[in-house]
């Protein structure tokens, strides 16, 4: 089956590039970690959570008979806590440039990714990076493991008949060596590879489970990576989950709360939980408790 013409390949050695990667490969899967019901078709759930994780807040608000959200600077009036009051959107394929009073609901309401408004970048960026390093080390383990060893040679005739050899045997052909050849100079000397750099490899691919399973981690997701190469007791497996929740509960508390809000302000009836694999979080969707049997 073809899959088309490959336009851009994955280069490991450019690092802007590999960074960037891997922010997209996250945000990908992210941007179904909450599930939407009742949104209009002017406010498309892939673009709102889009703009929630990318720029960290959104103001919904109607424009031109519809509910849509935007995103902008926070504006110079602030309250008493020095919260500010009001956001600048300047969208020119709207043909907005104005501010909106968010305080009170006045003219828009505050949709929060996070109680800082701060999004999911700040975590793509920081792992997108180290996953980025973590890709360079182990494609250079892999090139390095082609080399089973190094042959090394005292002049150029024995080199080129070392590269003969090498070749014959890359191209399948058995091939044969004559008592004067390079195998018999004792100054021809060899340094196998392959025994050193096999934990090398393992060490590697052990770092870029750990990056991406903390990654995943910081995001409410549980993953099997284990640096202790045992079994995990139960307490430890409770403890661990513990720890994954305290990001996303605040991210789907802000939700709750603004969508709360929308509702009673344009009369709509939108919900909002957690979707895909984080749905697991959802009451509804947790196993109830086992029922412990009375005693006879």
């Amino acid at each position: 089956m073809r899959t088309g013409k490959v336009d851009h390949i994955y280069d490991v050695e450019n690092k802007l590039s590999a960074v960037q990667y891997h922010i997209d490969i996250m945000l990908n899967r992210t941007l179904s970690m909450f599930s939407y019901s009742g949104l209009p078709d002017s406010l498309p759930e892939t673009m709102f959570e889009g703009i929630l994780q990318t720029m960290g807040k959104a103001i919904v608000t109607e424009h031109k008979g519809n509910l849509v959200a935007f995103w902008g600077n926070w504006g110079a009036k602030k309250n008493l806590y020095y919260f500010p009051t009001s956001i600048i959107v300047a969208n020119p394929w709207a043909e907005v440039f104005r501010e909106f009073e968010i305080e009170g609901e006045k003219e828009a309401v505050l949709v929060k990714n996070d109680p800082l408004c701060k999004g999911l970048l700040p975590i793509f960026q920081k792992y997108g990076v180290f996953n980025a390093e973590a890709d360079i080390t182990f494609r250079n383990a892999l090139v390095i493991f082609r080399a089973m060893l190094n042959i090394i040679c005292p002049d150029d005739r024995s080199r080129a008949s070392a590269e003969e050899y090498i070749n014959r045997l890359q191209a399948g052909k058995l091939t044969t060596m004559l008592d004067d050849d390079w195998m018999t100079d004792k100054r021809v000397t060899n340094q196998a590879l392959a025994s050193s750099i096999q934990g090398y490899i393992t060490q590697a691919i052990e770092a870029m489970q750990y990056i991406k399973g903390t990654e995943m981690n910081d995001l409410g997701l549980q993953t099997n990576y284990n640096m202790k190469r045992e079994s995990l007791s139960e307490a430890e497996t409770t403890m661990n989950e513990d720890a994954l929740r305290p990001l996303i509960d605040s991210m789907l508390e802000e939700r709750k709360k603004a969508i709360e809000k929308i509702n009673a302000k344009y009369g709509t009836e939108i919900e909002v939980e957690f979707g895909s694999a984080w749905s697991r979080w959802n009451p509804a969707d947790q196993m109830p408790a086992a029922e412990i049997p009375e005693d006879e």
